[in-house]
């Protein structure tokens, strides 16, 4: 995956899924303890990433894939490929229970 696309997964995954959420999270929760959840996670998940690209540029690697390889071996590059495709799975069903969500209301609302 290029530097573009894996920039839209990105997006993606963590944007698109806020947006969804985050309102009804916001009025669950509550609002003071909603602020501090999202900025504690936007901290973690940005150092997160800073500490990934520290590993890739050290190590001159391009994918999550090839960095958990080197780190733990053959079994590493299957289990990160494994968690990869169920966070985006994860995404998926996140959006169809939106939208599900969504189209029963439209449909008790108009009948």
């Amino acid at each position: 995956m290029g530097c573009f696309a894996t920039f839209m997964s990105l997006l993606k995954g963590f944007l698109c899924t806020a947006i969804i959420y985050l309102p009804y999270t916001f009025k669950t929760a509550g609002y003071m303890f909603q602020i501090i959840a999202v900025a504690f996670s936007a901290c973690l998940t940005t150092y997160c990433a800073y500490l990934l690209i520290e590993v890739k540029n050290a190590i001159k690697l391009t994918s999550y894939v090839d960095i958990g390889e080197k780190a733990f071996g053959k079994k590493m590059r299957g289990a990160v490929q494994l968690f990869l495709g169920l966070s985006q799975f994860g995404f998926c069903v996140g959006y169809v229970f939106f939208i599900l969500d969504n189209v029963h209301y439209m449909i008790q609302t108009f009948s």
